[in-house]
């Protein structure tokens, strides 16, 4: 018998053979797949654009389902989130997107989605989340041309520490938007920084009420041996404003340099200001003060006269019962009645109600 040298041979190569065309198989199969992938990708990138984020949303699910590896399908779909307002969802799809992958670019690329909902969206989630460039990312967005989004950067903001944040959050109080300079006055007040003094004393110039509030708060809350200069230079400050606000807070630290200023506040156009210094000047036990808090019971905003009615009770001003007396029973505010009842109860245990009738 004739030996075949052929048969030899292919029986020989056979399994190399197998081996190749299976290889073969499998890569064309996986190319395949990921050019479905890709595929997928693009066409829910389209239906985003033409604001169809449901359908979009639900063929980035079905591409998950199929591959839970699909990480770019799942970032695409907290950008979806995102404009939908469904923020806390989007946070949480992050924070499981972040258990099992490292989205290195995803949120530097967001934070520049040209959707402003998209971006304050995903201030917010950085916020919570804190990654490890969230303060850079957050500065960065404090400076968007959009006002909801340097608002939510500062709001965001307020939950980190460090002399950056502080910085940035100076920059912020002389944003153009006032909401993003209030938030930024109070956001210093939580970080604790002493050192935004100087800056939350110039705000004290700002044309918005609210936001001179924040930033007096801010101030009686900072003040420490460290800044005690900068708080004493501002009584000589030539907006009363500023004096004030500097005056308060040294009157927490029972500054008897602050009363000229305070005696100025009492006179001031903003009521809350003038709340304010009474209740500093009752807490310094000042009673060279008292002519002008008997003055203020009879003050346009209610708050002023409630207030100036327990500071004087605080004071111990007897010569003020028979006023408070009139103040206890005429007054047309129910609170500014009851806190002149009250004081007047302090400064004459032994009157009866009978002494507080309407006169």
């Amino acid at each position: 018998m004739r030996f075949n040298w052929l048969n030899v041979l292919w029986m020989k190569f056979l399994p190399i053979f197998r081996i190749v065309a299976t290889s073969c198989v499998l890569f064309l199969s996986a190319g395949c797949e990921q050019s479905q992938e890709k595929q997928i990708l693009r066409t829910a990138r389209s239906l985003i654009e033409r604001n169809q984020l449901d359908r979009a949303y639900n063929q980035l699910d079905e591409l998950c389902r199929y591959d839970p590896s699909a990480f770019e399908a799942r970032q695409l779909q907290i950008v979806i989130l995102l404009k939908r307002g469904q923020t806390e969802k989007a946070i949480d799809m992050y924070a499981n997107l972040r258990a099992q992958s490292a989205p290195v670019t995803f949120l530097n690329e967001t934070i520049h989605d040209l959707d402003p909902a998209v971006r304050a969206g995903i201030c917010l989630l950085i916020a919570r989340t804190k990654p490890s460039n969230a303060v850079y990312l957050l500065s960065k967005a404090s400076s968007d041309s959009n006002r909801d989004v340097r608002r939510a950067a500062v709001q965001g903001m307020a939950r980190y520490e460090g002399k950056k944040v502080r910085q940035a959050l100076e920059n912020a109080l002389v944003d153009p938007t006032w909401q993003v300079r209030a938030d930024a006055a109070g956001a210093l007040e939580k970080l604790g920084d002493p050192a935004a003094a100087q800056s939350l004393l110039q705000t004290m110039l700002d044309v918005d009420g609210y936001v001179r509030l924040k930033a007096r708060r801010a101030l009686v809350s900072l003040i420490d041996d460290s800044n005690l200069s900068v708080y004493r230079r501002a009584l000589k400050h030539g907006n009363p404003h500023v004096r004030t606000a500097a005056a308060l807070a040294l009157a927490q630290r029972q500054d008897d340099d602050a009363l000229g200023a305070l005696y100025e506040g009492l006179r001031a156009k903003d009521s809350s200001l003038r709340v304010a210094t009474a209740r500093a000047l009752a807490a310094l036990g000042d009673r060279s003060a008292r002519p002008l808090l008997r003055q203020s019971l009879s003050d346009p905003d209610a708050q002023v006269r409630a207030t100036a009615a327990l500071s004087l009770a605080e004071l111990g001003d007897v010569v003020s019962t028979n006023n408070l007396a009139i103040l206890a029973g005429s007054d047309p505010v129910e609170s500014v009645r009851m806190a002149a009842a009250q004081a007047f109860q302090l400064l004459s245990p032994s009157a009866t109600t009978v002494e507080l009738m309407p006169h």
